[in-house]
């Protein structure tokens, strides 16, 4: 099935249902401000032109931008031009920082575009604390949402991130308490490759190549157990069923 029509077959509904939602009230592009104000709020122009690295371009409005690089409504943003991979392996590209009260404190949320060595895009979300006595219900999970939906219909091809922290052992080994990514990023569709002997010992797992293969056959081993942190993937292509 081709792009267009995968979208308005199977995600145009969903989309139209996910706009419904409180929290996408959240992500319209509204009273964004540039930390150097030069563009106070509420006079964010229309089309914003972004232009990365390789010096390719292209034009979004608000609240696209917004829904894209997941910018709240009210947030301060700052554009960062990233020239080298960053350690948490966030790769080169354009990237918009946002500091807005749902971040933890000290935390910016940071999500860029990069190329992949053709006419293909992809997303790097690098950074995302949310304070949980802040953010409304299910902040994250329709921000990604309504980002994943932005990307599609856009032409990107893939979303990346560093999913943090781990179970059992492997908690101690991650410089930030409490993170939880390891094991929330794969319910939404990320997956990446196991690393080498990450299963010996368990039979079960034995034929498992992926941590999507090991979560559907023991998700308390990955969630509560063994589980741990690595860059993963969502694929943004579109589904084929078979009959």
């Amino acid at each position: 099935m081709k792009h267009t029509e995968y979208y308005q077959q199977v995600l145009a509904d969903v989309e139209t249902r996910l706009n419904a939602h409180p929290n996408a009230f959240e992500f319209t592009g509204d009273d964004i401000q540039y930390d150097d104000g030069t563009l106070p709020s509420p006079t964010i122009v229309v089309d914003v032109n972004l232009k990365l690295i390789d010096g390719s371009q292209f034009d979004l409005t608000a609240q696209e931008l917004a829904r894209l690089f997941l910018i709240p409504n009210g947030a301060t943003i700052r554009f960062i031009e990233q020239k080298h991979t960053s350690p948490d392996g966030a790769l080169p590209g354009l990237y918009i920082k946002n500091s807005h009260r749902f971040n933890q404190t000290g935390h910016e949320t940071n999500v860029g575009i990069y190329h992949l060595g053709n006419a293909d895009r992809g997303l790097y979300i690098d950074h995302l604390f949310y304070d949980d006595l802040k953010t409304p219900a299910r902040f994250a999970t329709v921000g990604f949402a309504l980002l994943a939906l932005e990307a599609f219909r856009h032409g990107f091809t893939e979303i990346e991130l560093l999913a943090g922290g781990g179970a059992g052992q492997h908690a101690s080994e991650w410089g930030i308490e409490h993170m939880i990514g390891y094991k929330i990023w794969p319910r939404f569709g990320f997956d990446a490759l196991l690393e080498e002997g990450e299963t010996n010992g368990f039979p079960h797992l034995s034929n498992c190549q992926t941590v999507s293969e090991v979560v559907a056959i023991d998700p308390d081993w990955w969630n509560n157990d063994h589980g741990n942190g690595r860059i993963m993937t969502f694929r943004l292509e579109p589904l084929v069923h078979s009959n």
